[in-house]
Protein backbone atom coordinates (compact mmCIF):
# COMPACT_ATOMS: atom_id res chain seq x y z
CA UNK A 1 0.00 0.00 0.00
CA UNK A 2 1.19 3.41 -0.70
CA UNK A 3 2.12 5.87 2.17
CA UNK A 4 3.06 9.37 2.48
CA UNK A 5 4.42 10.23 5.76
CA UNK A 6 3.85 14.39 5.91
CA UNK A 7 5.93 16.29 8.73
CA UNK A 8 5.05 20.01 9.18
CA UNK A 9 6.04 23.31 11.87
CA UNK A 10 3.06 23.50 13.82
CA UNK A 11 2.33 27.12 15.65
CA UNK A 12 0.69 27.79 18.47
CA UNK A 13 -3.19 29.29 18.42
CA UNK A 14 -5.31 30.22 20.80
CA UNK A 15 -9.16 29.57 21.59
CA UNK A 16 -12.52 31.21 20.13
CA UNK A 17 -16.11 29.74 21.40
CA UNK A 18 -18.75 28.87 19.13
CA UNK A 19 -21.57 27.14 19.75
CA UNK A 20 -21.56 23.91 17.79
CA UNK A 21 -22.50 20.66 20.40
CA UNK A 22 -23.17 16.98 20.43
CA UNK A 23 -23.94 14.40 17.27
CA UNK A 24 -26.33 14.45 14.56
CA UNK A 25 -28.54 11.86 13.54
CA UNK A 26 -27.01 8.62 11.71
CA UNK A 27 -23.40 9.12 13.78
CA UNK A 28 -21.34 6.38 12.96
CA UNK A 29 -17.84 5.84 14.44
CA UNK A 30 -15.06 3.04 13.85
CA UNK A 31 -12.62 1.95 16.03
CA UNK A 32 -9.72 -0.21 15.05
CA UNK A 33 -8.95 -2.22 17.92
CA UNK A 34 -5.90 -5.19 19.16
CA UNK A 35 -6.18 -7.14 21.67
CA UNK A 36 -3.78 -9.28 23.59
CA UNK A 37 -3.26 -13.19 22.43
CA UNK A 38 -2.77 -11.91 18.91
CA UNK A 39 -6.21 -10.71 18.47
CA UNK A 40 -7.69 -7.94 16.18
CA UNK A 41 -11.03 -6.23 15.29
CA UNK A 42 -12.87 -3.21 15.19
CA UNK A 43 -16.06 -2.00 16.53
CA UNK A 44 -19.31 0.32 14.66
CA UNK A 45 -20.89 2.18 16.92
CA UNK A 46 -23.78 3.81 15.68
CA UNK A 47 -26.38 6.03 16.73
CA UNK A 48 -29.55 4.42 15.79
CA UNK A 49 -32.51 6.49 17.57
CA UNK A 50 -33.84 8.56 20.64
CA UNK A 51 -35.31 7.25 23.87
CA UNK A 52 -36.58 8.41 26.73
CA UNK A 53 -34.57 7.08 29.87
CA UNK A 54 -34.38 8.41 33.44
CA UNK A 55 -36.61 11.20 32.71
CA UNK A 56 -33.66 12.21 29.66
CA UNK A 57 -33.95 12.19 25.66
CA UNK A 58 -31.25 10.02 25.02
CA UNK A 59 -29.70 9.15 21.50
CA UNK A 60 -29.32 5.11 21.36
CA UNK A 61 -25.80 4.25 20.42
CA UNK A 62 -25.57 0.58 19.05
CA UNK A 63 -22.48 -1.35 18.97
CA UNK A 64 -20.96 -4.01 16.58
CA UNK A 65 -17.70 -5.82 17.33
CA UNK A 66 -15.69 -7.91 14.74
CA UNK A 67 -13.19 -9.97 16.09
CA UNK A 68 -9.80 -11.91 14.05
CA UNK A 69 -7.41 -14.18 15.84
CA UNK A 70 -5.24 -16.89 14.71
CA UNK A 71 -6.98 -19.97 14.79
CA UNK A 72 -3.01 -21.68 15.76
CA UNK A 73 0.33 -21.18 16.60
CA UNK A 74 1.88 -19.37 13.77
CA UNK A 75 -1.09 -19.32 12.13
CA UNK A 76 -2.35 -15.70 10.89
CA UNK A 77 -5.37 -14.28 12.05
CA UNK A 78 -8.73 -15.23 10.34
CA UNK A 79 -12.79 -14.25 11.40
CA UNK A 80 -13.80 -15.37 14.81
CA UNK A 81 -17.24 -13.77 15.56
CA UNK A 82 -19.65 -10.83 15.41
CA UNK A 83 -21.35 -9.82 18.71
CA UNK A 84 -24.00 -6.89 19.38
CA UNK A 85 -22.44 -5.18 22.65
CA UNK A 86 -24.65 -3.49 25.24
CA UNK A 87 -26.55 -0.37 24.12
CA UNK A 88 -24.97 2.82 25.56
CA UNK A 89 -27.18 6.25 26.10
CA UNK A 90 -26.41 10.08 26.11
CA UNK A 91 -27.48 13.21 26.13
CA UNK A 92 -26.48 16.96 26.18
CA UNK A 93 -27.07 19.99 27.69
CA UNK A 94 -25.27 22.72 26.60
CA UNK A 95 -22.11 22.21 25.65
CA UNK A 96 -21.86 19.42 28.26
CA UNK A 97 -22.18 15.45 26.98
CA UNK A 98 -23.74 13.14 29.84
CA UNK A 99 -23.39 9.26 29.50
CA UNK A 100 -25.38 6.36 31.47
CA UNK A 101 -23.06 5.18 33.81
CA UNK A 102 -22.56 1.17 33.82
CA UNK A 103 -22.74 -0.21 36.92
CA UNK A 104 -20.49 -2.92 36.19
CA UNK A 105 -17.36 -0.36 35.70
CA UNK A 106 -17.89 0.40 39.68
CA UNK A 107 -20.27 2.97 39.28
CA UNK A 108 -22.06 4.00 42.77
CA UNK A 109 -24.97 4.73 41.01
CA UNK A 110 -26.87 4.17 37.73
CA UNK A 111 -27.30 7.29 36.76
CA UNK A 112 -25.84 10.09 34.15
CA UNK A 113 -22.56 11.69 34.44
CA UNK A 114 -20.31 14.44 32.44
CA UNK A 115 -18.71 12.26 29.90
CA UNK A 116 -17.37 15.93 27.75
CA UNK A 117 -17.67 18.80 28.90
CA UNK A 118 -16.96 21.11 25.50
CA UNK A 119 -17.08 23.87 27.40
CA UNK A 120 -13.95 23.39 29.44
CA UNK A 121 -10.67 25.06 29.54
CA UNK A 122 -7.63 24.89 31.16
CA UNK A 123 -7.52 23.07 34.31
CA UNK A 124 -11.38 22.24 34.54
CA UNK A 125 -12.04 18.84 35.49
CA UNK A 126 -14.89 16.72 35.44
CA UNK A 127 -16.17 13.28 37.60
CA UNK A 128 -16.54 10.46 35.10
CA UNK A 129 -18.98 8.86 37.81
CA UNK A 130 -17.03 5.34 38.65
CA UNK A 131 -15.49 5.20 41.76
CA UNK A 132 -11.74 4.30 42.15
CA UNK A 133 -10.51 1.26 44.13
CA UNK A 134 -9.38 1.58 47.63
CA UNK A 135 -5.72 1.60 46.17
CA UNK A 136 -5.86 4.65 44.46
CA UNK A 137 -8.82 7.25 45.60
CA UNK A 138 -12.71 8.40 45.85
CA UNK A 139 -12.62 9.59 41.87
CA UNK A 140 -11.99 8.91 38.36
CA UNK A 141 -11.39 12.83 37.62
CA UNK A 142 -10.94 13.92 33.61
CA UNK A 143 -8.27 17.42 33.50
CA UNK A 144 -8.26 19.66 30.37
CA UNK A 145 -5.03 20.74 29.35
CA UNK A 146 -5.78 23.22 26.82
CA UNK A 147 -8.19 23.73 23.98
CA UNK A 148 -7.77 25.02 19.86
CA UNK A 149 -10.57 24.49 16.90
CA UNK A 150 -10.02 22.61 14.18
CA UNK A 151 -11.99 22.73 10.82
CA UNK A 152 -13.15 19.51 9.25
CA UNK A 153 -14.39 20.25 6.02
CA UNK A 154 -16.17 22.85 6.08
CA UNK A 155 -17.44 23.06 10.03
CA UNK A 156 -15.49 24.12 12.70
CA UNK A 157 -15.14 22.27 15.98
CA UNK A 158 -13.47 23.20 19.30
CA UNK A 159 -11.08 20.37 20.61
CA UNK A 160 -10.61 19.52 24.10
CA UNK A 161 -6.88 17.93 25.29
CA UNK A 162 -7.23 16.11 28.36
CA UNK A 163 -5.79 13.43 30.85
CA UNK A 164 -6.56 11.41 33.64
CA UNK A 165 -6.69 11.82 37.71
CA UNK A 166 -3.81 9.20 39.15
CA UNK A 167 -6.38 8.28 40.86
CA UNK A 168 -8.72 6.77 37.58
CA UNK A 169 -9.76 3.70 37.49
CA UNK A 170 -11.23 4.50 33.88
CA UNK A 171 -10.74 7.23 31.89
CA UNK A 172 -10.36 8.93 28.39
CA UNK A 173 -6.55 9.14 27.61
CA UNK A 174 -5.01 6.61 25.48
CA UNK A 175 -2.96 3.74 27.65
CA UNK A 176 0.33 4.18 25.95
CA UNK A 177 1.47 6.20 22.99
CA UNK A 178 0.72 4.21 20.51
CA UNK A 179 -1.01 6.67 17.80
CA UNK A 180 -1.47 9.84 19.37
CA UNK A 181 0.98 12.56 21.12
CA UNK A 182 1.65 12.63 24.33
CA UNK A 183 -1.02 10.27 25.54
CA UNK A 184 -3.58 12.66 25.80
CA UNK A 185 -7.75 12.27 25.24
CA UNK A 186 -8.41 14.72 22.25
CA UNK A 187 -11.65 15.19 22.38
CA UNK A 188 -13.28 17.04 19.09
CA UNK A 189 -16.94 18.44 19.69
CA UNK A 190 -19.52 17.22 17.70
CA UNK A 191 -17.24 14.24 17.16
CA UNK A 192 -16.48 12.49 20.66
CA UNK A 193 -13.09 11.26 22.01
CA UNK A 194 -10.54 9.70 19.18
CA UNK A 195 -9.08 7.18 21.59
CA UNK A 196 -12.65 5.53 22.19
CA UNK A 197 -16.44 6.96 22.36
CA UNK A 198 -16.75 5.97 25.94
CA UNK A 199 -14.38 5.60 29.29
CA UNK A 200 -11.64 2.67 29.22
CA UNK A 201 -10.93 1.05 32.45
CA UNK A 202 -7.93 1.04 33.92
CA UNK A 203 -5.70 0.92 37.44
CA UNK A 204 -4.94 4.18 38.77
CA UNK A 205 -1.57 5.81 36.94
CA UNK A 206 1.03 4.82 40.05
CA UNK A 207 -0.45 1.11 39.36
CA UNK A 208 -0.17 1.06 35.80
CA UNK A 209 -2.59 0.20 33.29
CA UNK A 210 -5.16 -2.67 32.78
CA UNK A 211 -6.97 -1.90 29.54
CA UNK A 212 -6.19 -4.87 27.43
CA UNK A 213 -7.60 -3.46 24.19
CA UNK A 214 -5.66 -0.92 21.97
CA UNK A 215 -7.80 1.68 20.63
CA UNK A 216 -7.88 3.87 17.64
CA UNK A 217 -10.45 5.87 15.58
CA UNK A 218 -10.30 5.06 12.10
CA UNK A 219 -13.63 6.98 10.63
CA UNK A 220 -16.01 9.07 11.46
CA UNK A 221 -19.15 10.57 9.46
CA UNK A 222 -22.82 12.00 10.41
CA UNK A 223 -23.52 12.76 6.82
CA UNK A 224 -22.50 16.44 7.53
CA UNK A 225 -18.66 15.43 8.69
CA UNK A 226 -16.31 13.03 7.93
CA UNK A 227 -13.34 12.36 9.30
CA UNK A 228 -11.55 9.37 8.07
CA UNK A 229 -7.97 8.88 9.54
CA UNK A 230 -7.01 5.62 7.64
CA UNK A 231 -6.96 5.52 3.67
CA UNK A 232 -10.48 5.25 1.77
CA UNK A 233 -12.35 1.98 2.48
CA UNK A 234 -10.49 1.22 5.07
CA UNK A 235 -12.84 2.28 7.44
CA UNK A 236 -13.58 -1.00 8.89
CA UNK A 237 -10.48 -2.96 7.91
CA UNK A 238 -8.89 -3.85 11.35
CA UNK A 239 -5.50 -5.04 9.61
CA UNK A 240 -4.70 -0.99 8.26
CA UNK A 241 -1.26 -0.11 9.21
CA UNK A 242 -0.06 3.45 9.62
CA UNK A 243 0.11 7.07 11.79
CA UNK A 244 -3.58 7.88 11.30
CA UNK A 245 -3.02 11.58 11.73
CA UNK A 246 -1.32 14.68 13.31
CA UNK A 247 -3.17 16.16 16.98
CA UNK A 248 -1.59 18.56 18.36
CA UNK A 249 -2.16 21.04 21.18
CA UNK A 250 -0.04 23.55 20.96
CA UNK A 251 -0.62 23.69 16.57
CA UNK A 252 -2.90 25.37 14.32
CA UNK A 253 -2.84 23.04 11.42
CA UNK A 254 -4.21 19.50 11.29
CA UNK A 255 -3.57 16.79 8.49
CA UNK A 256 -5.25 13.26 7.79
CA UNK A 257 -4.93 10.83 7.13
CA UNK A 258 -1.24 10.35 7.98
CA UNK A 259 0.21 7.96 5.87
CA UNK A 260 -1.96 9.02 3.25
CA UNK A 261 -2.12 6.64 -0.59
CA UNK A 262 -5.05 9.01 -2.41
CA UNK A 263 -6.14 12.64 -0.42
CA UNK A 264 -4.33 14.55 2.15
CA UNK A 265 -6.59 16.86 3.85
CA UNK A 266 -4.74 19.89 5.96
CA UNK A 267 -7.06 22.51 8.20
CA UNK A 268 -5.71 25.61 9.77
CA UNK A 269 -7.19 28.62 12.21
CA UNK A 270 -6.23 31.74 10.43
CA UNK A 271 -8.10 32.74 7.43
CA UNK A 272 -5.06 34.06 5.70
CA UNK A 273 -3.47 33.02 2.18
CA UNK A 274 -1.67 30.03 2.22
CA UNK A 275 0.78 27.90 -0.10
CA UNK A 276 0.87 24.70 0.10
CA UNK A 277 3.78 22.62 -1.25
CA UNK A 278 5.27 18.91 -0.87
CA UNK A 279 8.66 18.10 -1.52
CA UNK A 280 10.34 14.70 -1.76
CA UNK A 281 13.33 13.74 0.38
CA UNK A 282 16.31 15.76 -2.16
CA UNK A 283 13.85 18.57 -2.07
CA UNK A 284 12.61 18.68 -5.13
CA UNK A 285 9.00 20.89 -5.28
CA UNK A 286 6.37 18.01 -6.55
CA UNK A 287 3.49 19.69 -5.81
CA UNK A 288 1.73 23.07 -4.93
CA UNK A 289 -1.54 24.50 -4.80
CA UNK A 290 -2.93 28.21 -3.40
CA UNK A 291 -5.17 27.98 -0.31
CA UNK A 292 -6.62 31.53 -0.30
CA UNK A 293 -8.54 32.36 2.99
CA UNK A 294 -9.96 28.88 3.15
CA UNK A 295 -9.83 27.01 6.61
CA UNK A 296 -8.86 23.85 4.99
CA UNK A 297 -7.55 21.90 1.73
CA UNK A 298 -7.93 18.60 -0.02
CA UNK A 299 -4.46 17.55 -2.17
CA UNK A 300 -4.89 14.80 -4.59
CA UNK A 301 -1.67 12.78 -3.99
CA UNK A 302 -2.60 9.55 -5.81
CA UNK A 303 0.08 10.88 -8.80
CA UNK A 304 3.11 10.49 -6.16
CA UNK A 305 4.96 8.14 -5.19
CA UNK A 306 5.26 5.92 -2.57
CA UNK A 307 7.98 7.59 -0.20
CA UNK A 308 8.39 10.52 2.55
CA UNK A 309 7.39 13.96 1.60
Amino acid sequence: MKKLLFVFLFIFSSFFSFSQTWINPGATWNYRFVYMAGMVGYEKIQYTHDTLMYGKNCQVLHTTRETWGPMGPGAPPSYWSTEALPDRYTYNNGNTVFYLVDTNMGASDHGFHILYNFAAGAGDNWDLGIDSSIFCGPHSLVIADSTRLMTIGTTTHKVVYTHDSDTATVGLEPCNDWYYLDNKGILIENIGNLYYLFPKARNCKPFGYVDQFELELTCFTDGITDLVLVPSGECENPFHLGIDAIFSDDNDLVLYPNPASEELTISWQNKDTYIISVYNVLGELLLQKNAASALSETLNISELNSGVY
